[in-house]
């Protein structure tokens, strides 16, 4: 069985923002200290399906 994320934490609420570093094996939010001083991209939504989310965020 697959497992749906509801990424809305509220009806009409935006969805979350997920970043990745070119080298990262995890997605990570904007406010994860593994983002600081990186080069970070925002994740697509192939990453976001591909990563996990960091366990520090």
């Amino acid at each position: 069985m697959s497992e749906t994320i509801n990424e809305f934490r509220t009806a009409g609420e935006s969805p979350r923002a997920y970043f990745r570093t070119a080298t990262s094996t995890w997605v990570h939010r904007p406010e994860c200290p593994h983002l600081v001083s990186t080069d970070a991209h925002a994740a697509t939504v192939a990453e976001r399906l591909q990563h996990p989310v960091c366990d520090d965020c």
